[in-house]
């Protein structure tokens, strides 16, 4: 059993004490946070890619085959980098409703002001 220890303690003292506590343990979290995450600016492989994107390997040597996903080739094997990556997954976003109708109306109005 821990032997428990009570003492007098200001508001102040009990807040900033809690402070350094959460402070403290966030630290320790964020430290194992980023050994986790991946060097945006270092190559991937294929797996760390797969990985990336939460697809199999072979999906994307497929896609690799296809054409269809940024890639880098040296020496033989394939490299991706993070932020084509991001890109290329961002390219495949749908529009919404909202977004739809606004281009739309853009290309309705373009139309009517060429035909005057």
């Amino acid at each position: 059993m821990e032997t428990l220890i009570l003492s007098a303690m200001s508001a102040d003292d009990l807040s900033a004490f809690i402070e350094a506590a959460v402070r403290k343990a966030l630290s320790g979290h964020a430290s194992e946070d980023k050994s986790a995450k991946h060097d945006a600016a270092k190559p991937m492989t294929v797996s760390e890619a797969a990985r990336y994107l939460d697809l199999k390997p072979a999906t994307v040597y497929g896609l690799v085959h296809k054409r269809q996903i940024p890639n880098l080739k040296r020496g033989g094997r394939l490299y991706f980098l993070q932020t084509d990556l991001d890109t290329w997954l961002a390219q495949g976003r749908r529009l919404t409703d909202e977004e739809l109708s606004e281009v739309a109306r853009a290309v309705v109005s373009k139309r009517k002001s060429k035909k005057f």
